[in-house]
């Protein structure tokens, strides 16, 4: 799997990354997160790539939406469509 992107989280505990790759034969994109030593990023996405749990496109999504604040404003329009009746 070719690496496309990581995307490193540190703290004084070690690092989590997110690891972005693309399947050699398909083309695929996937991604992965998991822990890693820091100390050496070659190994670390390996390593993630190997061991680290799926980070499912409807994971990020997820995110996005709360961060957006989309669930705040779908609660308006509920509450608004039932004002109205």
């Amino acid at each position: 799997m070719k690496v496309i992107e990581t995307l490193w989280f540190t703290n004084k505990d070690g690092c989590i990354g997110i690891v972005i790759g693309e399947e050699d034969i398909t083309g695929d994109r996937k991604a992965y997160i998991g822990p890693a030593s820091g100390t050496d990023e070659k190994a670390d996405n390996e390593q993630i790539l190997a061991w680290g749990n799926k980070f499912s496109l409807d994971t990020a999504k997820r995110i996005l939406y709360f961060l957006k604040g989309e669930d705040k404003k779908e609660e308006a329009k509920r509450e608004r469509r039932k004002g109205g009746k």
